[in-house]
């Protein structure tokens, strides 16, 4: 965490036109979805952090972005398959978050306060990075913007052993959606 501090930092010194970082006092969600043929699991956390920034109104023009989430804070509604799923797979001890890091390669307006985006970036999810493309939508609020995306990851491809067990039986295929609010970021002490 103390790299991504430094990091904006860095962009703040080289005059950065726009910034925004995670609002922790808004409704954030990240879920999984597994929908196996013995059941459907939801894991849902609030704990996801970081920031955006592109130059002038072109949201692809230089943009950097970097988020985690917790996935210690990930809750299935059972706790026993949360102590499972925490322990035996995602092995949070070793790996606590999972992020995403890259830029906006394409972002088209739609005229109404919101805009679809296409990302491109390194996702990392028990020790393993891998390219992943996905798309998404991002509304004006009246603090900010809420994003939104929906994407799929395959288990193997992150070395992550598909639980097969009686109380947590997931498919190989996880649907995750992700909805979270960012405000721009002023410095301390910055009166605009």
């Amino acid at each position: 965490m103390k790299s991504f501090f430094i990091f904006v930092l860095l962009f703040v010194a080289i005059g950065t036109s726009a910034e925004f970082h995670v609002d922790k006092d808004q409704d954030n969600r990240v879920q999984f979805f597994s929908d196996a043929p013995v059941e459907k699991i939801v894991g849902t956390t609030s704990e996801i952090d970081g920031y955006v920034v592109w130059e002038g109104d072109d949201y692809t023009a230089n943009s950097e972005f970097y988020f985690e989430v917790d996935l210690t804070s990930i809750d299935t509604g059972i706790g026993l398959r949360n102590r499972h799923m925490r322990d035996n797979y995602l092995e949070t001890d070793k790996y606590p978050f999972a992020s995403y890091k890259g830029k906006i390669v394409k972002a088209t307006d739609n005229r109404d306060d919101t805009f679809t985006f296409t990302a491109l970036g390194t996702f990392v999810l028990h020790g393993v990075e891998r390219k992943v493309e996905i798309d998404g939508k991002i509304s004006k609020t009246e603090n900010g913007y809420k994003a939104e995306s929906q994407f799929e990851i395959k288990l193997e491809d992150y070395n992550i052993e598909r639980p097969q067990f009686m109380l947590l039986k997931i498919g190989e295929v996880i649907q995750l959606d992700i909805r979270f609010h960012a405000q721009e970021f002023k410095e301390i002490g910055s009166d605009s």
